[in-house]
Formats: structure tokens, C-alpha cells, sequence
């Protein structure tokens, strides 16, 4: 639970490390903070920190006198946090570009309470997609790529602490964009073929910049460096394959290309999200994990059961049915009738759009 410092008591227990200008916490994780440890959260000019709901003594931080102030930031939507961490991550980029170095505090400051929010709802982040702006794509993808690896990540019991590792990666897999000329990556038309080569290096920028961060781990650092390769070797930038590649990194992949593919960019619309699964299918056998498409599917099964559609010969429907052998194929009941109709893969219509 994410709380302003100004509102801490004596008692409050921290949920995670509190970093300031340097690569040490100055107060770690399980503090059960005392006025000392408060003291020094102001001194070092610490707006927020994360802290357990409970106390030490077991009792629920809601119930205290401060209870207003505390269920105001808990209900906070997740899309309005999105929004404003995206405009935040925009601001980091540019500072990135500049030159200046990754301050992981502010980074964790920004993801960890968006990762919170998300794991206690994901059918939400399964829909963020929907606020992405064609023109800020760039900005929108990192957020989204971090937080559906963190909900795919809990989907397959990763701990905690590893789940934000995951979150971590997702987020900061592209920041080595920043070492990339600005006309490359914002281009409004399709890639040149040398343009794409030096877009394929974004990987090892993003490692150098975060290598020498101790308040990362090292699977994190090389997940990071694997985000775009795949099981049989055809990704990049260095070609690792099979057993090369971290589980983290394996997560990453199938959360990039499943949010890249269903968000708008500047030189064309959204995809389908059945088109793009269809595709995931399809194109990335053999180069993705199954395990962690197999839970994609859990999630896209959940989230799409019982939502308003629109097909490809301009109808609206609602799906009613998806067959979890073959999520890609729901029956839709089509709007003002009592026809119900299987979309299938060779068959004449199509769901292009998810209301």
C-alpha cells in the first residue's frame, strides 16, 4: 500500500526497500518503522513509501484515525494511476536521453504500486490497452509490458519478490531507446531495414545502462538482455536459445509482442486481440514458451468472456462461450437476435474490435 510519508505512524511496517540518491535503501524492507526511522524519511526528502496493510501488532491500518486519507490513495483507479506513471516514465525517458543514469528508486516508486493495484485486479491490465495514445505508444508499452509480466508472473506462483523483479525488467526493458537517435525510434512509417538493425541493439544499451545496479538482481539485468530472443535462436540481439534463456526474460517476450500487437502505433491501428493471439499461435510456435501462452490464454479467456464485440461485416455481438482448448473461436451471440454463431479461424467473419 503506497502511503505519503507526512501520514506514517510508529508501527507502520515497510513492504519494500526506500531508496534516495544512493544504490544502498536507507531503510530496508520489514522495518517496523519507529520516529527515528520517520525522522529519516523526511530528512531525505522521501515523499511516499510502501507499507504493509497491517501493523506490527496485527492491526489493520484502515481502522486507524488516518483511515480517510489512506482509502483515498487505495481507491485510486488503476487506469488513472496508469495514465499519470505513463506522463512520469516520459519524463525519465527524456532525462535517460540526456544522459542521466537510472534511479532505480524513482523507478520502483513509479511501477510498485501500479504491480500492487494490478495484482489485486489483472482482468484490469488485460484492457489497459484501450488507453494507449497512437502517438505516445512508446511511453504507453513499457508500463504495459511491465505490468502484465507481473500478473503473469503471480499467475505462475513467482513470489513476491520476484514478481516485482519481473515488473522491473518489463518496465526498464527499453530504456537502452534512449541511446537510439529520437527520429528512429518515433518514426511514423515502417522501419528500414538499417533502421530496424539499430532498433535490434536496444537490448544491450538497456543492460549496459542498468549493469552496475546492485538493487537489481542479476536475473533481472539478463532478462532484460533477453527480452527479444526466442527458444530456437531466431530473436535478438545475440541469438540465445533453449535452456540460454531466463525464465524472467521468457515472460517478458510473450507480454511484448502480445501488447505491442494490440496497440495503436502512428502508422496503424490497434490489432484485434483474438487476431493477435491467433497470430502468437500460430507464427511464435516453437519461439515462445507454452507455459506462459498457455497462461495468457487463462487470462484472455476470463477477460473476454461476456464482453460486447464488433465483427467484421459492421454487427455487434456478445461472446458467451469461450472453449478454453480454443479461446480463439468464441460463440458470440449477435445483438438484437437470438442467433448465436462459433467464430472460426476459416470462417467469413472476424472480431475486429473488443468494446
Amino acid at each position: 500500500m503506497r502511503v505519503k510519508v507526512d501520514l506514517l505512524r510508529e508501527g507502520c511496517v515497510l513492504s519494500e526497500d526506500v531508496y534516495s540518491l544512493t544504490n544502498k535503501p536507507i531503510v530496508r524492507k520489514n522495518t517496523v518503522l519507529e520516529s527515528k526511522h520517520i525522522h529519516a524519511l523526511k530528512a531525505f526528502l522521501i515523499k511516499e513509501v510502501d507499507i504493509k496493510r497491517e501493523t506490527k501488532s496485527g492491526k489493520d491500518i484502515l481502522n486507524q484515525d488516518i483511515n480517510e486519507e489512506f482509502i483515498e490513495e487505495e481507491n485510486l483507479l488503476i487506469e488513472d494511476l496508469y495514465l499519470d506513471a505513463v506522463k512520469k516514465y516520459k519524463k525519465m525517458f527524456f532525462s535517460w536521453q540526456a544522459g542521466a543514469p537510472v534511479n532505480m528508486s524513482l523507478v520502483r516508486e513509479l511501477v510498485l504500486p501500479l504491480v500492487e493495484k494490478a495484482l489485486d485486479d489483472p482482468l484490469k491490465i488485460m484492457g489497459i490497452y484501450k488507453k494507449c495514445d497512437s502517438e505516445q505508444y512508446f511511453y504507453f508499452q513499457s508500463l504495459a509490458v511491465s505490468l502484465l509480466s507481473a500478473v503473469i508472473a503471480k499467475e505462475l506462483k513467482y513470489s513476491q519478490g520476484d514478481i516485482n523483479q519481473v515488473a522491473l525488467a518489463g518496465f526498464l526493458s527499453d530504456c537502452g531507446m534512449s541511446k537510439i537517435n529520437s527520429s528512429i525510434i518515433f518514426k511514423k512509417e515502417m522501419l528500414t531495414e538499417q533502421e530496424f538493425k539499430e532498433i535490434k541493439q536496444h537490448p544491450i544499451y538497456s543492460y549496459k545502462m542498468l549493469k552496475e545496479l546492485p538493487s537489481l538482481t542479476e536475473a533481472t539485468k539478463l532478462s532484460i538482455l533477453q527480452h527479444h530472443e526466442k527458444l530456437d535462436g531466431s530473436g535478438y540481439p545475440l541469438g540465445f536459445k533453449g535452456e540460454q534463456l531466463h525464465p524472467f526474460g521468457k515472460i517478458i517476450a510473450v507480454a511484448n509482442i502480445y501488447q505491442a500487437m494490440i496497440s495503436p502505433r502512428p502508422y496503424r491501428p490497434r490489432l484485434s486481440p483474438f487476431y493477435t493471439l491467433e497470430v502468437i499461435e500460430k507464427d511464435e510456435f516453437g519461439k515462445l514458451d507454452l507455459t506462459i501462452i498457455k497462461v495468457l490464454k487463462k487470462l484472455f479467456r476470463i477477460y473476454m468472456n461476456g464482453r460486447r464485440v464488433g465483427l467484421s461485416d459492421g454487427t455487434v455481438g456478445k461472446i458467451v462461450f469461450i472453449d478454453e482448448k480454443s479461446v480463439i473461436n468464441p460463440l458470440v451471440s449477435l445483438h438484437n437476435t437470438s442467433e448465436v454463431i462459433k467464430i472460426s479461424k476459416n470462417g467469413p467473419l472476424k472480431i475486429e474490435e473488443v468494446f
